[in-house]
């Protein structure tokens, strides 16, 4: 068969995308007006797309979308983008389309005012290998963390006994309650949005040295806003201030753990997880996971979420072959949550 590759208007091809991950990915159940807030509503600009057509019928046969990002690098912010969602229809799959679509995306983007893309892909998977033959830097491995909320999950999950509260849920909550309450002066609280504020406290304490999302209100807004039931955006604050947040994504009886504010100082960090697991106990939520960096695994060991294995490669590419620091490409270095990652997340 034969292809044509070739960068198209993301708003015009919107439709086809729907469809075309109804096929790769059915479990995700993405919808129109999701994709559409995923990648027209950016704050750092509208998502490209880089399509494979059959040619002759025109059928979508592939597409590979690279989104806007803002980074802070060496304590600046950058514009960068993220390669996403590269996809191929079932019935076209190893015929060469991941190479091209990557090829040709990486091609147009050296060609724009950007430094660097970023990328997460399954480890081993047909994506590493495709980023890493375009001289893709394998900067870390996000690995799966888990932490038991409530015991009764272990009962219903290992031996098949309906969920309930059992004597045991419940000296486990109120121990939730008694460690949130060594906190009295923050207050974790349900949001739809979080106010500008949010920008004021990254630029107070970010250490400037690690590569990271921007975090402003428009960013974690258009990531974690919004009413969404299968959504959490809480905030910390103290005394009217705010000091932290956290994101998650709620499946059943469990919490993923998306994204929170790891730079405060150490009270509030222990305020947050006193709070969150506390409110996360008064929800019936029985375990609580995330996916995390090398840089944040240790803080979460220490909160009890333990290591399950790898989940995704993080890897970076420099479009313009800028020399970098000694160390740059380091995973220590690296600071990207789940909550960033456009697969992962959305």
């Amino acid at each position: 068969m034969s292809y044509a590759i070739a960068r198209e208007p993301i708003a015009e091809v919107l439709p086809e995308l729907c469809d075309l991950f109804h096929l790769v990915y059915p479990q995700a159940g993405h919808r129109l007006p999701q994709l559409r807030r995923k990648y027209l509503d950016n704050p750092a600009g509208p998502a490209l797309v880089w399509t494979a057509r059959r040619r002759g019928t025109r059928e979508l046969c592939g597409s590979n979308v690279a989104m806007p990002w803002s980074l802070r690098v060496g304590g600046e912010r950058r514009g960068c983008t993220q390669i996403g969602d590269l996809m191929v229809h079932p019935q076209h799959r190893r015929q060469g389309l991941s190479l091209a679509l990557f090829g040709k995306g990486f091609e147009d983007l050296r060609e724009l005012e950007l430094e660097l893309t970023f990328a997460f892909v399954r480890t081993g998977g047909a994506s590493h290998g495709g980023a890493l033959k375009f001289g893709a830097h394998l900067i870390d491995d996000m690995r799966a963390l888990k932490r038991l909320v409530l015991p009764s999950y272990l009962s219903q999950r290992f031996l098949r006994k309906p969920a309930r509260t059992s004597k045991l849920d419940g000296r486990w909550m109120r121990g939730f309650e008694r460690k949130a309450r060594r906190f009295p002066d923050y207050a974790l609280l349900k949001v739809e949005r979080v106010e500008a504020d949010v920008e004021g406290l990254f630029l107070k304490h970010h250490d400037g040295e690690s590569v990271c999302s921007f975090r402003s209100a428009e960013y974690l807004n258009w990531r974690h806003g919004g009413s969404d039931e299968r959504k959490a955006l809480l905030a910390l604050r103290r005394d009217g201030r705010l000091e932290g947040y956290a994101a998650l994504t709620l499946d059943g009886h469990s919490a993923n753990l998306v994204d929170y504010y790891p730079w405060q100082p150490t009270e509030a960090r222990e305020a947050l997880f006193a709070h969150l697991l506390a409110w996360l106990s008064r929800g019936g939520v029985m375990l609580l996971q995330t996916v995390a960096p090398t840089a944040l695994r240790r803080s979460l060991r220490g909160k009890r979420l333990w290591d399950r294995g790898p989940a995704w490669s993080l890897v970076g590419i420099d479009l313009k072959g800028t020399k970098r620091p000694e160390g740059f490409w380091h995973r220590r270095n690296w600071l990207l949550t789940p909550g960033d990652c456009d697969v992962g997340h959305f």
